[in-house]
C-alpha cells in the first residue's frame, strides 16, 4: 500500500473540497484532521481511515465490501489527472 497516495488525495480533498462543519467533502470522500494536524482522517460511507504520524494507519469499517469500494475509489482518483489539477 502506497500511503503517499492516500495523503495526496487527503490533501486534494482538504484544498478543494466543500467545507462543512470542520470537514471537507469531495468525490464521495470526507477529509479532516485533529487539532494539531498530526492525525488525518479520510471517510467514505461508514469507513474511516486514520493516518497517524510515522506512516501508520488503521481502518474502521463495518465490512470488506465498503473497504473494497473505498480502495477502488482511491485508485480511480489517484489516476484522475483532473482531480489532481
Amino acid at each position: 500500500m502506497a500511503l503517499h497516495k492516500y495523503l495526496s488525495i487527503f490533501n486534494r480533498v482538504i484544498e478543494h473540497g466543500e467545507r462543512r462543519n470542520e470537514k471537507y467533502h469531495s468525490h464521495g470522500l470526507t477529509a479532516w484532521h485533529d487539532f494539531e494536524g498530526y492525525t488525518c482522517f479520510i471517510g467514505y460511507r461508514e469507513l474511516t481511515m486514520t493516518i497517524y504520524f510515522h506512516n501508520k494507519y488503521t481502518y474502521d469499517t463495518p465490512d470488506r465490501q465498503t473497504l473494497a469500494e473505498f480502495e477502488t475509489l482511491i485508485d480511480q482518483l489517484a489516476n484522475d489527472k483532473a482531480f489532481h489539477g
